[in-house]
Protein backbone atom coordinates (compact mmCIF):
# COMPACT_ATOMS: atom_id res chain seq x y z
CA UNK A 1 0.00 0.00 0.00
CA UNK A 2 1.61 3.35 -0.95
CA UNK A 3 2.62 5.57 1.78
CA UNK A 4 0.30 8.26 0.99
CA UNK A 5 -2.49 6.07 2.22
CA UNK A 6 -1.80 5.95 5.29
CA UNK A 7 -1.77 9.73 5.77
CA UNK A 8 -4.32 11.15 3.62
CA UNK A 9 -6.62 13.99 4.56
CA UNK A 10 -3.73 14.93 7.39
CA UNK A 11 -1.21 16.45 5.53
CA UNK A 12 -3.47 19.05 3.49
CA UNK A 13 -5.50 19.65 6.95
CA UNK A 14 -1.83 20.35 8.31
CA UNK A 15 -0.36 22.89 5.18
CA UNK A 16 -4.11 24.64 5.47
CA UNK A 17 -4.12 25.41 8.75
CA UNK A 18 -0.53 26.21 9.22
CA UNK A 19 -0.83 28.64 6.27
CA UNK A 20 -3.56 30.49 8.00
CA UNK A 21 -2.39 30.24 11.51
CA UNK A 22 0.90 31.80 10.48
CA UNK A 23 -1.03 35.07 9.05
CA UNK A 24 -3.31 35.43 11.74
CA UNK A 25 -1.39 37.71 14.14
CA UNK A 26 0.78 39.46 11.17
CA UNK A 27 -3.04 40.04 9.64
CA UNK A 28 -3.65 41.91 12.92
CA UNK A 29 -0.43 43.99 12.81
CA UNK A 30 -1.17 44.85 9.09
CA UNK A 31 -4.22 46.01 9.25
CA UNK A 32 -3.10 48.21 12.27
CA UNK A 33 -0.28 49.60 10.79
CA UNK A 34 -1.97 50.17 7.19
CA UNK A 35 -5.25 51.89 9.15
CA UNK A 36 -2.35 53.90 11.27
CA UNK A 37 -0.54 55.74 8.27
CA UNK A 38 -3.04 55.28 4.96
CA UNK A 39 -6.47 56.12 6.52
CA UNK A 40 -5.71 58.07 9.56
CA UNK A 41 -2.45 59.74 8.30
CA UNK A 42 -0.43 59.63 11.06
CA UNK A 43 3.60 59.38 10.68
CA UNK A 44 4.80 56.35 8.53
CA UNK A 45 7.75 55.73 10.81
CA UNK A 46 5.83 55.94 14.29
CA UNK A 47 3.15 53.49 12.73
CA UNK A 48 5.98 50.91 11.88
CA UNK A 49 6.21 50.61 15.57
CA UNK A 50 2.60 49.63 16.02
CA UNK A 51 2.85 45.68 17.54
CA UNK A 52 6.89 45.91 17.48
CA UNK A 53 8.08 48.37 19.91
CA UNK A 54 6.36 49.47 23.57
CA UNK A 55 6.77 53.14 23.64
CA UNK A 56 5.34 56.08 24.36
CA UNK A 57 4.41 56.85 20.59
CA UNK A 58 2.52 53.10 20.61
CA UNK A 59 0.93 53.78 23.58
CA UNK A 60 -0.47 56.95 21.83
CA UNK A 61 -1.05 55.63 18.67
CA UNK A 62 -2.70 52.36 19.43
CA UNK A 63 -6.06 53.49 20.47
CA UNK A 64 -6.18 56.16 18.10
CA UNK A 65 -6.00 53.07 15.47
CA UNK A 66 -7.88 50.12 16.72
CA UNK A 67 -11.40 51.34 16.62
CA UNK A 68 -11.07 51.83 12.66
CA UNK A 69 -9.62 48.63 12.79
CA UNK A 70 -12.48 46.90 14.16
CA UNK A 71 -14.51 48.72 11.43
CA UNK A 72 -12.50 46.63 9.05
CA UNK A 73 -12.40 43.72 10.97
CA UNK A 74 -16.71 44.13 11.43
CA UNK A 75 -17.06 43.85 8.28
CA UNK A 76 -14.45 40.94 6.75
CA UNK A 77 -16.47 39.15 9.34
CA UNK A 78 -19.89 39.83 7.97
CA UNK A 79 -18.54 38.99 4.53
CA UNK A 80 -16.92 35.88 5.73
CA UNK A 81 -19.26 34.24 7.55
CA UNK A 82 -23.05 34.86 5.82
CA UNK A 83 -22.76 32.58 3.09
CA UNK A 84 -20.75 30.08 4.37
CA UNK A 85 -23.19 29.97 7.00
CA UNK A 86 -25.46 28.66 4.29
CA UNK A 87 -23.17 26.51 2.61
CA UNK A 88 -22.19 24.63 5.46
CA UNK A 89 -25.26 23.83 6.49
CA UNK A 90 -26.07 22.05 3.31
CA UNK A 91 -22.70 20.68 2.46
CA UNK A 92 -23.12 17.66 4.42
CA UNK A 93 -25.96 16.15 2.79
CA UNK A 94 -24.56 17.38 -0.50
CA UNK A 95 -21.18 15.59 -0.19
CA UNK A 96 -23.39 12.44 0.65
CA UNK A 97 -25.29 12.79 -2.35
CA UNK A 98 -22.22 14.12 -4.65
CA UNK A 99 -19.51 12.60 -3.16
CA UNK A 100 -16.73 14.66 -1.26
CA UNK A 101 -14.19 15.21 -3.54
CA UNK A 102 -15.50 17.82 -6.04
CA UNK A 103 -16.53 19.82 -2.76
CA UNK A 104 -13.07 19.31 -1.07
CA UNK A 105 -11.55 21.01 -4.23
CA UNK A 106 -13.23 23.47 -4.64
CA UNK A 107 -13.04 24.87 -1.14
CA UNK A 108 -9.40 24.46 -2.13
CA UNK A 109 -9.52 26.54 -4.98
CA UNK A 110 -11.72 29.10 -2.96
CA UNK A 111 -8.79 29.28 -0.30
CA UNK A 112 -6.60 29.64 -3.16
CA UNK A 113 -7.64 32.33 -4.72
CA UNK A 114 -8.64 34.29 -1.79
CA UNK A 115 -4.58 34.13 -0.72
CA UNK A 116 -3.70 35.13 -3.94
CA UNK A 117 -5.61 37.77 -4.23
CA UNK A 118 -4.41 38.63 -0.80
CA UNK A 119 -1.15 38.50 -1.56
CA UNK A 120 -0.97 40.72 -3.95
CA UNK A 121 -2.69 43.29 -2.06
CA UNK A 122 -0.40 43.08 0.20
CA UNK A 123 2.59 43.72 -2.20
CA UNK A 124 1.08 47.03 -3.47
CA UNK A 125 1.87 49.40 0.01
CA UNK A 126 -0.21 52.37 -0.33
CA UNK A 127 -3.63 50.43 -0.29
CA UNK A 128 -5.89 50.92 1.77
CA UNK A 129 -6.73 47.83 4.02
CA UNK A 130 -10.52 48.14 2.95
CA UNK A 131 -8.93 46.40 0.19
CA UNK A 132 -9.02 42.86 2.02
CA UNK A 133 -12.41 42.49 2.15
CA UNK A 134 -12.73 42.29 -1.67
CA UNK A 135 -10.02 39.12 -1.49
CA UNK A 136 -12.21 37.34 0.60
CA UNK A 137 -15.49 36.76 -2.21
CA UNK A 138 -13.37 33.42 -3.61
CA UNK A 139 -13.27 32.27 0.00
CA UNK A 140 -16.98 32.92 0.85
CA UNK A 141 -18.64 31.63 -2.07
CA UNK A 142 -17.27 28.25 -1.67
CA UNK A 143 -17.41 27.89 2.06
CA UNK A 144 -14.29 28.85 3.32
CA UNK A 145 -12.12 27.25 5.77
CA UNK A 146 -15.55 25.77 7.98
CA UNK A 147 -16.53 23.93 4.52
CA UNK A 148 -13.05 22.28 4.43
CA UNK A 149 -12.95 21.19 8.08
CA UNK A 150 -16.54 19.84 7.34
CA UNK A 151 -15.30 17.68 4.52
CA UNK A 152 -12.48 16.40 6.10
CA UNK A 153 -14.09 14.97 8.89
CA UNK A 154 -16.89 13.41 6.64
CA UNK A 155 -13.78 11.90 4.58
CA UNK A 156 -12.41 10.76 7.79
CA UNK A 157 -15.58 8.40 8.72
CA UNK A 158 -15.87 7.33 5.19
CA UNK A 159 -12.35 6.01 5.15
CA UNK A 160 -12.17 4.21 8.70
CA UNK A 161 -13.70 1.49 10.52
CA UNK A 162 -15.20 1.60 13.92
CA UNK A 163 -12.30 0.11 15.52
CA UNK A 164 -9.44 2.77 14.06
CA UNK A 165 -11.98 5.79 14.03
CA UNK A 166 -11.59 7.09 17.06
CA UNK A 167 -7.50 6.82 16.13
CA UNK A 168 -7.38 9.02 12.76
CA UNK A 169 -10.13 11.50 14.60
CA UNK A 170 -7.14 12.12 17.30
CA UNK A 171 -4.62 12.66 15.13
CA UNK A 172 -6.83 14.59 12.63
CA UNK A 173 -7.12 17.05 15.71
CA UNK A 174 -3.70 17.06 17.25
CA UNK A 175 -2.50 18.38 13.78
CA UNK A 176 -4.56 21.15 13.81
CA UNK A 177 -3.27 22.09 18.07
CA UNK A 178 0.30 21.45 16.75
CA UNK A 179 0.13 23.67 13.56
CA UNK A 180 -0.91 26.19 15.57
CA UNK A 181 1.13 26.22 18.19
CA UNK A 182 4.11 25.92 15.43
CA UNK A 183 2.90 28.19 13.45
CA UNK A 184 2.10 30.84 16.62
CA UNK A 185 6.03 30.21 17.79
CA UNK A 186 7.52 30.61 14.23
CA UNK A 187 5.02 34.00 13.19
CA UNK A 188 6.96 36.59 14.37
CA UNK A 189 10.28 35.59 14.34
CA UNK A 190 9.85 34.63 10.30
CA UNK A 191 8.02 38.68 9.61
CA UNK A 192 10.84 40.56 11.83
CA UNK A 193 12.99 38.57 9.87
CA UNK A 194 11.46 39.27 6.58
CA UNK A 195 8.30 41.30 5.73
CA UNK A 196 4.51 40.71 5.07
CA UNK A 197 4.82 39.80 1.54
CA UNK A 198 6.81 36.98 2.75
CA UNK A 199 4.35 35.98 5.05
CA UNK A 200 1.72 35.59 2.41
CA UNK A 201 3.92 34.29 0.05
CA UNK A 202 4.34 31.13 2.27
CA UNK A 203 0.67 31.10 2.86
CA UNK A 204 0.17 30.81 -0.85
CA UNK A 205 2.30 27.99 -1.77
CA UNK A 206 1.30 26.37 1.66
CA UNK A 207 -2.01 26.03 0.48
CA UNK A 208 -1.01 25.46 -3.08
CA UNK A 209 0.93 22.10 -1.96
CA UNK A 210 -2.33 21.60 -0.18
CA UNK A 211 -4.49 21.80 -3.33
CA UNK A 212 -2.14 19.57 -5.36
CA UNK A 213 -1.76 16.70 -2.62
CA UNK A 214 -5.52 16.86 -2.63
CA UNK A 215 -5.86 16.92 -6.25
CA UNK A 216 -3.38 13.77 -6.72
CA UNK A 217 -3.52 11.62 -3.78
CA UNK A 218 -6.95 11.75 -2.02
CA UNK A 219 -9.32 9.84 -4.11
CA UNK A 220 -12.90 9.57 -3.56
CA UNK A 221 -13.85 8.16 0.28
CA UNK A 222 -17.57 7.31 -0.79
CA UNK A 223 -17.72 4.03 -2.43
CA UNK A 224 -20.73 4.44 -4.49
CA UNK A 225 -19.97 5.45 -8.46
CA UNK A 226 -20.44 9.69 -8.23
CA UNK A 227 -21.90 10.90 -11.51
CA UNK A 228 -21.63 14.25 -13.04
CA UNK A 229 -23.79 16.80 -11.74
CA UNK A 230 -25.20 20.62 -11.88
CA UNK A 231 -25.75 23.39 -9.94
CA UNK A 232 -29.64 22.90 -10.28
CA UNK A 233 -29.24 18.88 -8.83
CA UNK A 234 -27.50 20.74 -5.82
CA UNK A 235 -29.74 23.24 -5.10
CA UNK A 236 -32.84 20.94 -5.42
CA UNK A 237 -31.30 18.72 -2.88
CA UNK A 238 -31.60 21.26 -0.07
CA UNK A 239 -34.34 20.78 2.76
CA UNK A 240 -34.41 23.61 5.22
CA UNK A 241 -37.47 22.30 6.24
CA UNK A 242 -36.76 18.45 7.11
CA UNK A 243 -33.99 20.07 9.10
CA UNK A 244 -36.22 22.16 11.50
CA UNK A 245 -38.76 19.55 11.53
CA UNK A 246 -36.46 16.89 12.64
CA UNK A 247 -35.62 19.67 15.84
CA UNK A 248 -39.13 20.60 16.74
CA UNK A 249 -40.82 17.43 16.24
CA UNK A 250 -42.89 15.90 19.87
CA UNK A 251 -41.01 13.06 21.96
CA UNK A 252 -41.24 10.57 24.73
CA UNK A 253 -40.18 11.68 28.09
CA UNK A 254 -39.94 15.33 26.82
CA UNK A 255 -36.84 15.27 25.24
CA UNK A 256 -37.76 17.98 23.15
CA UNK A 257 -37.85 20.52 26.07
CA UNK A 258 -33.95 19.36 26.67
CA UNK A 259 -33.64 19.83 23.11
CA UNK A 260 -34.38 23.27 23.00
CA UNK A 261 -32.60 23.38 26.39
CA UNK A 262 -29.59 22.59 25.16
CA UNK A 263 -29.72 24.46 22.11
CA UNK A 264 -30.58 27.35 24.57
CA UNK A 265 -26.77 26.65 25.87
CA UNK A 266 -25.36 26.82 22.99
CA UNK A 267 -26.59 30.06 21.80
CA UNK A 268 -25.47 31.69 25.10
CA UNK A 269 -21.58 29.99 24.95
CA UNK A 270 -21.49 31.04 21.65
CA UNK A 271 -22.00 34.50 22.72
CA UNK A 272 -20.04 34.19 25.12
CA UNK A 273 -17.25 33.44 22.81
CA UNK A 274 -17.65 36.41 20.64
CA UNK A 275 -14.82 38.26 22.76
CA UNK A 276 -12.06 36.25 20.79
CA UNK A 277 -12.12 38.40 17.45
CA UNK A 278 -10.60 41.40 20.26
CA UNK A 279 -8.43 40.48 22.53
CA UNK A 280 -5.53 40.63 20.25
CA UNK A 281 -6.04 44.05 20.10
CA UNK A 282 -7.22 44.41 23.69
CA UNK A 283 -3.30 43.03 24.70
CA UNK A 284 -2.11 45.69 22.98
CA UNK A 285 -3.63 48.87 23.86
CA UNK A 286 -4.34 47.47 27.52
CA UNK A 287 -0.59 46.41 28.49
CA UNK A 288 1.39 47.16 25.43
CA UNK A 289 1.96 43.65 24.11
CA UNK A 290 3.67 43.28 21.30
CA UNK A 291 3.59 40.94 18.02
CA UNK A 292 6.43 38.76 19.46
CA UNK A 293 5.09 38.52 23.02
CA UNK A 294 1.44 37.67 21.52
CA UNK A 295 2.32 34.86 19.47
CA UNK A 296 4.60 33.30 21.87
CA UNK A 297 1.98 33.44 24.86
CA UNK A 298 -0.33 31.73 22.06
CA UNK A 299 2.00 29.33 20.97
CA UNK A 300 2.15 28.20 24.42
CA UNK A 301 -1.26 28.15 25.52
CA UNK A 302 -2.29 26.01 22.54
CA UNK A 303 0.74 23.72 23.95
CA UNK A 304 -0.81 23.78 27.48
CA UNK A 305 -4.49 23.63 25.74
CA UNK A 306 -3.30 19.53 24.46
CA UNK A 307 -2.40 18.48 27.86
CA UNK A 308 -5.40 20.08 29.69
CA UNK A 309 -7.87 18.60 27.16
CA UNK A 310 -6.10 15.14 27.28
CA UNK A 311 -6.51 15.51 31.22
CA UNK A 312 -9.89 16.10 31.13
CA UNK A 313 -10.92 13.33 28.44
CA UNK A 314 -8.76 10.55 30.22
CA UNK A 315 -8.61 11.54 33.51
CA UNK A 316 -11.68 13.30 34.39
CA UNK A 317 -14.11 11.51 31.75
CA UNK A 318 -12.89 8.39 31.59
CA UNK A 319 -10.79 7.16 34.64
CA UNK A 320 -12.63 9.44 37.50
CA UNK A 321 -15.88 8.78 35.43
CA UNK A 322 -16.86 12.51 36.09
CA UNK A 323 -20.71 12.75 33.97
CA UNK A 324 -20.72 15.56 31.16
CA UNK A 325 -22.83 18.05 32.85
CA UNK A 326 -19.90 18.52 35.39
CA UNK A 327 -17.48 18.57 32.68
CA UNK A 328 -19.20 21.47 31.08
CA UNK A 329 -19.78 23.58 33.93
CA UNK A 330 -16.12 23.09 34.71
CA UNK A 331 -15.32 24.61 31.16
CA UNK A 332 -17.70 27.21 32.26
CA UNK A 333 -16.14 28.17 35.45
CA UNK A 334 -12.65 28.51 34.00
CA UNK A 335 -14.38 30.88 31.85
CA UNK A 336 -15.67 33.00 34.40
CA UNK A 337 -12.26 32.96 35.99
CA UNK A 338 -10.59 33.75 32.29
CA UNK A 339 -12.95 36.77 31.81
CA UNK A 340 -12.70 38.23 35.18
CA UNK A 341 -9.20 38.41 35.20
CA UNK A 342 -9.05 39.93 31.53
CA UNK A 343 -11.19 42.66 32.95
CA UNK A 344 -9.59 43.47 36.14
CA UNK A 345 -6.09 43.08 34.36
CA UNK A 346 -3.74 45.67 35.49
CA UNK A 347 -0.46 43.19 34.52
CA UNK A 348 0.90 40.18 32.14
CA UNK A 349 0.64 38.26 35.17
CA UNK A 350 -3.30 38.65 35.18
CA UNK A 351 -3.24 37.63 31.56
CA UNK A 352 -0.83 34.97 32.04
CA UNK A 353 -3.30 33.41 34.55
CA UNK A 354 -6.25 33.81 32.35
CA UNK A 355 -4.39 31.69 29.37
CA UNK A 356 -4.09 28.98 32.20
CA UNK A 357 -7.60 28.62 32.57
CA UNK A 358 -8.62 28.88 29.07
CA UNK A 359 -6.32 24.97 29.37
CA UNK A 360 -9.24 23.26 30.67
CA UNK A 361 -12.49 25.63 29.00
CA UNK A 362 -12.68 23.92 25.72
CA UNK A 363 -14.91 21.72 26.67
CA UNK A 364 -18.37 23.32 27.06
CA UNK A 365 -19.54 22.69 23.01
CA UNK A 366 -18.13 19.86 22.56
CA UNK A 367 -19.58 17.68 26.23
CA UNK A 368 -23.10 19.79 25.23
CA UNK A 369 -22.98 17.96 21.96
CA UNK A 370 -22.32 14.36 23.47
CA UNK A 371 -25.41 15.46 25.82
CA UNK A 372 -27.29 15.84 22.80
CA UNK A 373 -26.04 12.85 20.92
CA UNK A 374 -28.00 11.16 23.70
CA UNK A 375 -31.26 12.69 23.43
CA UNK A 376 -31.70 11.86 19.54
CA UNK A 377 -30.81 8.87 17.01
CA UNK A 378 -27.90 9.17 14.65
CA UNK A 379 -29.67 10.20 12.11
CA UNK A 380 -31.36 13.22 13.32
CA UNK A 381 -28.16 13.96 15.04
CA UNK A 382 -26.77 15.47 11.88
CA UNK A 383 -30.22 17.58 11.30
CA UNK A 384 -29.89 19.41 14.95
CA UNK A 385 -25.76 19.76 14.39
CA UNK A 386 -26.53 21.65 11.54
CA UNK A 387 -29.11 23.70 12.68
CA UNK A 388 -26.69 24.52 15.81
CA UNK A 389 -24.21 25.17 13.43
CA UNK A 390 -26.11 27.68 11.76
CA UNK A 391 -27.76 29.84 14.57
CA UNK A 392 -23.47 29.27 16.04
CA UNK A 393 -22.81 31.37 13.04
CA UNK A 394 -25.54 33.72 13.43
CA UNK A 395 -23.98 34.70 16.57
CA UNK A 396 -20.89 34.53 15.30
CA UNK A 397 -22.25 37.61 12.80
CA UNK A 398 -23.89 39.57 15.97
CA UNK A 399 -20.84 39.21 17.93
CA UNK A 400 -18.18 40.12 15.49
CA UNK A 401 -20.24 43.83 15.31
CA UNK A 402 -21.61 43.79 18.97
CA UNK A 403 -18.18 43.19 20.85
CA UNK A 404 -16.17 45.21 18.34
CA UNK A 405 -18.84 48.56 18.90
CA UNK A 406 -17.98 47.58 23.05
CA UNK A 407 -14.82 47.86 22.74
CA UNK A 408 -14.91 51.23 19.92
CA UNK A 409 -17.37 53.03 22.83
CA UNK A 410 -15.29 51.78 25.87
CA UNK A 411 -11.77 52.15 24.60
CA UNK A 412 -10.42 55.32 26.23
CA UNK A 413 -12.61 54.59 29.91
CA UNK A 414 -13.10 51.34 30.77
CA UNK A 415 -11.63 49.19 27.98
CA UNK A 416 -11.71 45.52 29.18
CA UNK A 417 -15.95 45.63 29.99
CA UNK A 418 -16.28 43.48 26.97
CA UNK A 419 -14.95 40.80 29.83
CA UNK A 420 -17.94 41.59 31.69
CA UNK A 421 -19.98 41.39 29.05
CA UNK A 422 -19.04 38.39 27.79
CA UNK A 423 -18.34 37.09 31.27
CA UNK A 424 -22.65 37.47 31.67
CA UNK A 425 -23.18 35.28 28.75
CA UNK A 426 -21.23 32.28 30.48
CA UNK A 427 -23.32 32.74 33.79
CA UNK A 428 -26.13 32.47 31.49
CA UNK A 429 -24.93 29.18 29.96
CA UNK A 430 -23.43 27.88 33.13
CA UNK A 431 -27.16 28.38 35.29
CA UNK A 432 -28.74 26.49 32.20
CA UNK A 433 -26.04 23.33 32.16
CA UNK A 434 -27.01 23.63 36.45
CA UNK A 435 -30.25 22.73 35.44
CA UNK A 436 -29.47 20.18 32.93
CA UNK A 437 -27.56 18.61 35.64
CA UNK A 438 -30.70 18.92 38.16
CA UNK A 439 -32.91 17.63 35.22
CA UNK A 440 -33.07 13.52 34.85
CA UNK A 441 -32.68 13.44 30.73
CA UNK A 442 -34.27 11.00 29.08
CA UNK A 443 -31.64 8.83 26.78
CA UNK A 444 -32.71 8.19 23.21
CA UNK A 445 -32.11 4.20 23.51
CA UNK A 446 -34.01 4.11 26.84
CA UNK A 447 -37.11 5.77 25.49
CA UNK A 448 -37.41 4.01 22.06
CA UNK A 449 -36.66 0.39 23.42
CA UNK A 450 -33.90 -1.91 22.75
CA UNK A 451 -32.84 -1.67 18.83
CA UNK A 452 -29.19 -2.95 17.90
CA UNK A 453 -29.03 -0.42 15.12
CA UNK A 454 -30.05 2.57 16.94
CA UNK A 455 -27.46 1.16 19.33
CA UNK A 456 -24.48 0.70 16.35
CA UNK A 457 -25.66 4.07 15.24
CA UNK A 458 -25.74 5.87 19.06
CA UNK A 459 -22.31 4.31 19.99
CA UNK A 460 -20.81 5.91 16.13
CA UNK A 461 -21.96 8.91 17.38
CA UNK A 462 -20.15 8.77 20.55
CA UNK A 463 -17.09 7.58 19.71
CA UNK A 464 -16.35 10.01 17.10
CA UNK A 465 -17.27 13.02 19.58
CA UNK A 466 -15.33 11.68 22.43
CA UNK A 467 -12.14 11.65 19.92
CA UNK A 468 -12.84 14.70 18.73
CA UNK A 469 -12.80 16.10 22.21
CA UNK A 470 -9.05 14.39 22.88
CA UNK A 471 -7.88 17.37 20.55
CA UNK A 472 -10.23 20.59 21.11
CA UNK A 473 -8.95 22.95 18.72
CA UNK A 474 -7.57 26.08 20.58
CA UNK A 475 -7.94 28.87 17.99
CA UNK A 476 -5.61 32.18 18.23
CA UNK A 477 -7.40 35.13 18.15
CA UNK A 478 -7.43 37.62 14.80
CA UNK A 479 -9.05 39.81 12.80
CA UNK A 480 -11.23 37.33 11.07
CA UNK A 481 -13.83 34.79 12.94
CA UNK A 482 -13.88 32.36 9.86
CA UNK A 483 -11.27 30.00 12.37
CA UNK A 484 -13.72 30.87 15.67
CA UNK A 485 -16.67 30.06 13.26
CA UNK A 486 -14.69 26.92 12.59
CA UNK A 487 -14.84 25.43 15.69
CA UNK A 488 -18.43 26.08 15.70
CA UNK A 489 -19.71 24.84 12.21
CA UNK A 490 -16.98 21.97 12.33
CA UNK A 491 -19.40 19.66 14.64
CA UNK A 492 -22.30 19.23 12.08
CA UNK A 493 -19.84 17.17 10.60
CA UNK A 494 -19.58 14.57 13.16
CA UNK A 495 -22.39 12.52 12.37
Amino acid sequence: MAWYNYFTIEIPMMLMSFSFLLQGPIMTNLFVYRTCYIILQYNQSDCKQLGTNNNNITKVLEPMVQPTVNQINMANNIINTFLPMIFCMFLGTWSDKFGRRPFMLGCHVGMLLHQGLSTILVHFEDLSPWWFTLSSIPSMLTGGFSSIMIINNAHIIDVTTEKNRIIRLTVFGAVFSVSSAIANLVSSYIFYATSYEVIYLIGLSLITMSFFYTLFFIPESLKEEKKPFTLKEIMNSVNVKEIIKYTIRKRENNARFYIFWLIATHIFTNFGMGDMSIITLYLRAKLQWTLKKITLVHSAVSFGAIFGNLFVTYVLHKFLKIKDVKLVILGITMRWLGCLLRGFATNDYYIYAAYITSFFEGFPMLMLTMILSKLVSAEEMGKILALISVIGSLIGMLTSVMYPLIYNATIHSFIGLFNFVSLGFWVLSGSATIYLMMAKIPHYLLAQGPNLEDEKQSRRVSSVLEATATNQWQIVPSPSLDEVNMRRVSLSSLT
